[in-house]
């Protein structure tokens, strides 16, 4: 099922930047790329969400949005 068909469900957003964060490394990706090609956001925005990722429940719709990319 599409995580976005169901607004309750939740990830282990932090599991997924970890997860995200040694991919990028290991396969020399950088953010800036994956930023533009995966999630459509800017390199900053990127390493904000890598880096200091929010309480899940604290984020809206659209604040999960870039984490449920991640995690697929």
């Amino acid at each position: 099922t599409y995580p976005y068909s169901r607004p309750n469900i939740r990830i282990k957003h932090e599991d997924t930047t970890n997860r995200v964060k040694e991919t990028l490394n290991t396969n020399n990706i950088g953010q800036k790329l994956f930023g533009e090609a995966v999630l459509n956001l800017s390199q900053g925005t990127v390493s904000e969400l890598l880096s200091k990722p929010k309480p899940w429940q604290t984020l809206s719709i659209k604040g999960r949005e870039p984490y449920l990319r991640m995690y697929m």
